[in-house]
């Protein structure tokens, strides 16, 4: 089952090192995607499973996305491989949970490739990389461009300490994690550092009184108020000590290496059309240059592509898969998923992730009760407790 599932994701995790090195593989891992559609439909349909509400909710979000991008007259091939890959994995995690031990071994395989694959081209070929993309010009790996690393780092992460609660095996977790965490470092992306040691303080907390105080709300609202005082009322230039951390600690700008210049762009375009957004695409000029570029940020770039409804509709899943976790009674995989939760919250203030990875981390959340479920396996034996759809 293990071999089925990883298999089934395998063709989702596409590097983007193989558009540009192998071009033949490209296609080849795009014509698989729309197969491990095609089968997950058909098991959905053999089972009589309906997808649970989050994965509705994908569905409307990447449905209004496609309309956007439609009615601006954008490129519509990007959304259409994209939007099958996130409902794809998102379904695939929805149909396995009851068999979680399977599901998250089958991760587990997917996530080591990929990691240690970058690791290795990270090792072998820094500072120059592997290869120049053509758009940017910038040095890229075997996961592309380093501050792409932590979508991927951070679901390795996730993904090791569930195979190690599950398992209570736990030197093949730390490696990977291990692996993940020099790949930033090596090549230093600062959010993304700043993330993954907020990640590893709160999985490390000794005290099960401070645990009680992380929840999801807690976590939600603290991330997203501090995102609102960065990017919208700009508290880098009010308070003294944060242009200290960034320029001492992380060794940025305090600009956010231009990204205050690209936040300011947005705004302006999203008061040009707020409702519909401008479609699935680069619209916002990088510093000095007259390349374009992301919003960097999650949430002005939901509202940049899709407008008010795009980013309504992607507060909704996180309320669900929220409300989830909160019923998740086991502490350990509920402060896993929290601590995970909150560094991709923190990310989201420099970054946007549009690809599936976001969302698939956040699915294997909210069925943190499934993981928690999985009761003494061994490597010969699991024995699970399943559910009922």
């Amino acid at each position: 089952m293990q071999w089925f599932i990883f298999i089934l994701i395998l063709p989702h995790l596409k590097p983007p090192s193989l558009e540009y090195m192998w071009p033949v593989l490209d296609t080849a891992f795009d014509a698989a995607r729309v197969a491990s559609a095609m089968l997950i439909l058909l098991l959905y349909l053999l089972r009589r499973k309906v997808p649970s509400a989050p994965v509705w909710i994908l569905a409307a979000l990447q449905g209004w996305l496609f309309l956007a991008t439609y009615l601006n007259g954008r490129e519509l091939w990007g959304i259409v491989i994209n939007t099958v890959s996130i409902l794809t994995v998102a379904c695939a995690i929805d149909l396995f949970s009851t068999k979680a031990a399977f599901l998250i071994r089958g991760i587990m395989g997917n996530m080591e490739w990929l990691i240690y694959g970058n690791l290795l081209s990270v090792l072998l070929t820094y500072p120059q990389g592997l290869y120049i993309s053509d758009y940017y010009q910038q040095h890229c790996y075997f996961l592309g461009y380093h501050n792409g690393f932590f979508q991927y780092v951070l679901p390795a992460v996730l993904t090791a300490a569930l195979y190690s609660h599950i398992e209570k095996k736990k030197a093949r977790s730390i490696c990977l994690a291990a692996a993940g965490y020099l790949c930033v470092l090596i090549t230093w992306s600062a959010t993304s550092v700043a993330a993954l040691m907020l990640v590893t303080v709160l999985m490390l907390l000794p005290s099960r009184k401070l645990r009680r105080w992380i929840t999801f709300t807690s976590i939600f609202g603290t991330t997203m108020a501090f995102n609102l005082a960065i990017s919208v009322f700009r508290i880098i230039d009010r308070v003294p000590f944060i242009p200290w951390f960034i320029e001492r600690v992380l060794h940025k700008s305090t600009t956010l290496t231009g990204r205050t210049y690209m936040w300011d762009q947005f705004i302006q375009k999203f008061c040009a059309r707020p409702f519909l957004g401008y479609g699935v695409g680069e619209h916002v000029l990088l510093p000095f240059s007259r390349l374009t570029a992301g919003a960097h940020n999650q949430y002005f770039e939901y509202l940049l592509e899709g407008g008010i409804v795009a980013l309504a509709l992607f507060l909704l899943f996180n309320i669900q898969i929220g409300k989830e976790l909160n019923r998740c009674g086991d502490e350990a995989v509920r402060t896993i998923c929290l601590s995970v939760l909150a560094g991709l919250y923190i990310i989201f203030i420099a970054e946007s992730y549009m690809n599936f990875f976001v969302y698939m981390l956040m699915m294997l959340v909210y069925h943190a009760e499934e993981f928690a479920s999985v009761t003494a396996p061994t490597t010969r034996r699991l024995r699970v407790v399943w559910r009922r759809a």
